[in-house]
């Protein structure tokens, strides 16, 4: 995670593979998907009540995904937080975080990262 820390302290807003690991946690990649009882859409199951309008198309869903993990960075200072608050709080957060932990990490030693 440190090089994802490094990579928003330097500015840069695009971090794939941290938005790979959570498209693959939150839907398996599914632009489509609708979860938690309709109230979570989209590739990052983005409720539209705390963000907006959750966009059609993945492209639209990539930026509007940047957008919140960059505000909630902003807001945490930290993107363990951030990363906690995608999800929600308390224990449910923290599970959530080592899974998408993993799935960085998981890309890491595959080397595709």
């Amino acid at each position: 995670m440190a090089t994802i820390t490094m990579m928003m302290l330097y500015g840069i807003l695009s971090m794939p593979v941290l938005a790979h690991a959570q498209a693959s946690v939150e839907s398996d990649f599914a632009p489509w998907a609708v979860g938690d009882r309709g109230k979570s859409r989209g590739m990052f199951q983005v409720q539209a009540r705390h963000w907006g309008k959750v966009p059609r198309s993945v492209i639209g869903q990539m930026k509007q995904y940047n957008s919140i993990i960059v505000s909630l960075y902003n807001s945490h200072h930290s993107m363990e937080k951030a990363i906690k608050a995608y999800n929600g709080t308390g224990r449910k957060a923290d599970k959530y975080y080592v899974i998408v932990r993993a799935r960085v990490l998981g890309m890491e030693i595959l080397g595709v990262i």
